[in-house]
């Protein structure tokens, strides 16, 4: 037996109802010629041949890309699709008897139900031979005494194929049959994470048991090759930190394509998550619901086999009239995903966004939940394992319980107490309890006797980015002038005014700068040459911080170094016209921009997934919204 596959030219996708037609198979089998269609769904194989010469075309499950089909399962019969008139031409391939195929046309449609296949072949002895395949549509005869014609015969192979349905139906509940189909399942999930998400069947055992080393991720993209070997390598790359400026922004430039038109695909998340993060080729940070999470977690974690810290959303919950239903409600949720054993393993956990919105006679407002689930959380036992942690406000009695655990391993921290003095912090800020801190989100430091200079005493040598909310003047100020500030790499200021940014200067390892939702301006005495080292920008949206004229200014002075210049969301307070005008006012100064300008009419992001990146800084490159 001998067979010719023709597939769609240049990467085409060619649909035949809801399966992608992967190839047109010519099969020469003991001087029978015959055809198919080679269909793919997900990670299913599929066939749709003729029941017969002249006879309608049935589809079966025959196979898959990451697992074993011992019997086909009959799917469709009669199959039914549209598919527009598609011609190859060419040496399309060779088949057993010295003939070649030259030429092949299939078409096929519902209504009237029909399928054509024209194969041209030209034959060892120059003749060229054309064979129809069709099955027009015949209206349903009425009933008569005559005997209708019988069904032309199938061919060996559809016979075959039909007496393997039958026989598999019957033998379904068989013990053995049944256990070997679970053990199919097993190595189908493990196969899955490697094929469906990461495009090749190699393993990502080295992977796992290295997480933190390049080469067995180097080792994976050279084995899977194309882009999605690509993606791993550039990220490695990157994330070295030795590339030139235009290196650097060409290898993000290519990043973000990749993500843009397979980042869904390669997260294996879609059905999931919100938005993924992918960290030196894999996602490595997620935002999925809780409900989701405890429906499928068993499921994520297999597609996103390197997912390391989770953002959990929907813990927003409603009580009226002082219920309390929807306190209980997100507190029940949050028990039973701290039980959940498929959230053992993960290094890093956000639960900031438990709250209920509160209605009574007097007002309405929002109480966050963190100072209830923190409590929680320490009893589940995780907190010790956690390298990352967003908690929210927990307030006094919240930080002398975290001062009170073992946060050895902690390297990424967001914490809050609104309001409370030195004191309350002292516990969980003293020197020596953050040996591993790289970065520091503090939310709160807003008493008026708050001795910023104590917190940065206590601040370890290896943290990289620092957070405040809200902002205030003198915390720039402490800070420049703190050892701290000479190691800082990311800074993040929120809710508040910064009235002496030329302090900035300072921060000699300064290369992302995060000033959105504060009221404040970059002053013209800052420049390439004071701040050298800087490279992402998410720029005021303050009406002073954001007018076109000082935008401009920002671009002349620092656009040609800069791989990130981050607009969005500045133009949220009108203070200049239309999105469209904003675009065309910049036009000219956005060609200075060495890396990506996201201008001021799209839509504003919030903080980045928590994660534990090596890099640390603005959330564009590497991120992915996903549409669930």
């Amino acid at each position: 037996m001998s067979a010719v596959s023709i597939r769609p030219e240049g990467g085409s996708r060619l649909r035949c109802g809801d399966y992608d037609l992967d190839a047109v198979v010519v099969e020469l089998d003991g001087g029978t010629l015959d055809f198919r269609f080679e269909l793919g769904q997900g990670l299913g194989i599929f066939w749709a041949l003729p029941a017969g010469e002249g006879d309608r075309l049935r589809l079966a499950h025959v196979d898959g890309a990451a697992y074993t089909v011992d019997e086909p399962t009959l799917c469709a019969d009669p199959f039914l699709f549209h598919l527009p008139a598609t011609t190859w031409r060419g040496e399309l391939g060779q088949l057993g008897d010295g003939s070649t195929v030259i030429a092949v046309t299939v078409e096929a449609h519902v209504e009237p139900a029909s399928y054509r296949c024209e194969v041209l072949r030209r034959l060892a002895s120059g003749h060229e031979d054309v064979r129809v395949f069709a099955w027009p549509a015949r209206p349903v005869p009425p009933a008569s005494p005559v005997p209708r014609p019988q069904v032309a015969t199938a061919d060996p192979a559809t016979a075959a194929l039909v007496d393997g349905l039958i026989d598999a139906f019957h033998r379904w509940d068989e013990p053995e049959r049944v256990a070997a189909r679970a053990a199919r399942e097993a190595e189908q999930d493990r196969r899955t994470v490697a094929i469906l998400t990461h495009g090749g069947a190699e393993p990502l055992d080295a992977i796992l048991a290295a997480p933190d080393d390049d080469a067995p991720r180097l080792a994976w993209a050279q084995a899977v090759g194309g882009s999605r070997g690509e993606l791993v390598r550039l990220q490695c790359e990157l994330a070295q930190g030795r590339l030139s400026l235009p290196d650097t922004i060409a290898h993000k430039r290519r990043v973000r394509g990749l993500l843009d038109s397979s980042g869904a695909d390669w997260s294996g998340l879609s059905d999931f998550a919100t938005e993924v993060r992918f960290e030196r080729g894999f996602v490595d940070a997620a935002r999925i619901s809780a409900d989701t999470w405890l429906a499928h977690g068993r499921t994520i974690r297999e597609r996103a086999p390197l997912l390391s810290a989770l953002t959990v959303s929907g813990l927003r919950g409603r009580d009226i009239g002082g219920g309390g239903e929807g306190t209980a409600r997100i507190l029940s949720c949050i028990d039973r995903l701290l039980a959940d054993p498929q959230l053992r393993g993960l290094a890093a956990l956000d639960l900031s966004g438990a709250a209920v919105d509160v209605e009574d006679d007097d007002h309405d407002y929002v109480s966050s939940l963190s100072p209830e689930v923190l409590p929680r959380l320490i009893a589940s036992g995780l907190l010790p394992t956690l390298r990352g942690l967003d908690i929210g406000d927990v307030g006094a009695d919240g930080l002398r319980a975290l001062g009170a655990c073992d946060l050895a391993r902690l390297e990424v921290l967001r914490v809050g107490a609104w309001g409370q003095p030195y004191a309350a912090w002292q516990p969980l800020l003293a020197p020596g309890r953050l040996p591993a801190l790289r970065s520091l989100w503090i939310l709160g430091t807003n008493h008026p006797t708050f001795p910023l200079a104590s917190l940065l005493d206590a601040l370890p040598t290896s943290l990289v980015e620092l957070a405040f909310q809200p902002t205030k003047t003198a915390q720039l100020t402490q800070l420049a002038a703190h050892r701290v500030g000479r190691q800082i790499e990311s800074l993040v200021f929120r809710a508040g005014s910064l009235g002496n940014t030329h302090l900035l200067a300072a921060l000699p390892r300064l290369r992302s700068l995060d000033v959105f939702d504060t009221y404040g301006s970059l002053g013209a005495e800052l420049s390439a040459e004071t701040l050298p080292t800087l490279r992402e920008l998410r720029y005021f949206c303050s009406p002073m911080g954001s007018k076109l004229d000082v935008l401009r200014s920002v671009i002349s002075r620092f656009g040609p170094q800069l791989e990130l210049l981050d607009l969005r969301g500045s133009n949220r307070m009108s203070t200049f016209g239309s999105d469209g005008a904003v675009r065309g006012a910049l036009a000219a100064s956005a060609a200075a921009v060495a890396g990506a300008l996201l201008f001021p009419g799209r839509e504003p992001v919030g903080d980045s997934l928590l994660h534990l990146g090596r890099e640390r800084g603005l959330p564009f490159w590497d991120h992915v919204r996903l549409a669930i």
